[in-house]
């Protein structure tokens, strides 16, 4: 079983570009349990095996599917992360250790990724994949919630070795074992068809799930989304960063009393 781990961390902002912890002692990190059969206590027991099959590298993990990607036999791990911690795609290497090939598959992921499902859309006995972000559909909704690109932040993701990544839905369609020198076999080689293929804006998008709805033949794909309050957009920040300018403090703390007693109504009804 492997389990996502998404902690903040102390001290440092979540989309701050540092080295990436990589030997199993960021807080965040995804963890991979093995499980035995214990015949004394006649049902599985699961193990903290992660440090031992390589699982070390940190990130915001939002989801994870397991599926045999390379078509070798072997159930790989591939691992979306939030803010731009780079996505993992641990790919397993048949004795129990897994290393991460994310940059080798795939030329760019989704940057805020949140749900993914991995599944052949097109009918060709491939495992393609499917990852959301937030990215809006229309013009205005954009400019209300995207935050500004700069040729700096490109460098970072080179200077720190992340994996490029785009603040919108990417669809990674696998075109199958790539081939080298002497017709030697190669890495599965994924081509990036979210905008082709009309599913890169989804709004602030949670988890996708593919599967033929209709019965036709061909995979479709259903999008949750939804969020209660817009915190993204920029009004709202402005507002945020100087309340003041707007209302006075005792409106401010009468407000803030109010959705407090609210918490606590629900917390003793929960009760």
């Amino acid at each position: 079983m492997y389990l996502t781990v998404n902690r903040p961390g102390d001290g440092y902002y979540a989309n701050q570009f540092r080295p990436i912890i990589a030997d199993g002692s960021g807080k965040s990190t995804g963890r991979l349990y093995e499980s035995k059969w214990d015949a004394q206590l006649k049902h599985p027991v699961f193990s903290d095996v992660s440090k031992k099959a390589g699982i070390s590298i940190e990130g915001y993990g939002h989801a994870a599917t397991i599926v045999d990607i390379n078509k070798d036999g072997w159930k790989d791990i591939y691992v979306t992360n939030d803010f731009i911690s780079p996505n993992i795609l641990y790919i397993n290497n048949g004795d129990g250790i897994f290393t991460n090939r994310s940059k080798e598959y795939f030329k760019h992921t989704s940057m805020n990724s949140m749900g993914q499902d991995i599944e052949d859309l097109n009918n060709d006995g491939l495992a393609d994949v499917f990852e959301l972000d937030m990215s809006p559909p229309d013009n205005y909704r954009k400019k209300m919630m995207s935050m500004p690109e700069s040729y700096q932040s490109y460098e970072l993701f080179n200077h720190y070795a992340y994996q490029y990544q785009y603040a919108r839905n990417t669809l990674q369609i696998n075109q199958g074992p790539g081939l080298g020198q002497n017709d030697s076999i190669k890495n599965p080689v994924f081509s990036e068809t979210g905008f082709l293929s009309g599913v890169t804006e989804t709004d602030w998008s949670w988890t996708p799930l593919i599967t033929d709805f209709n019965n036709d033949g061909y995979r479709d794909i259903i999008v949750t989304n939804g969020f209660p309050k817009d915190v993204t957009d920029h009004d709202f920040i402005v507002y945020r960063n100087n309340p003041y300018s707007t209302a006075s403090k005792k409106l401010l703390l009468t407000r803030f009393l109010q959705s407090r007693s609210i918490i606590m109504l629900f917390k003793i009804m929960a009760t």
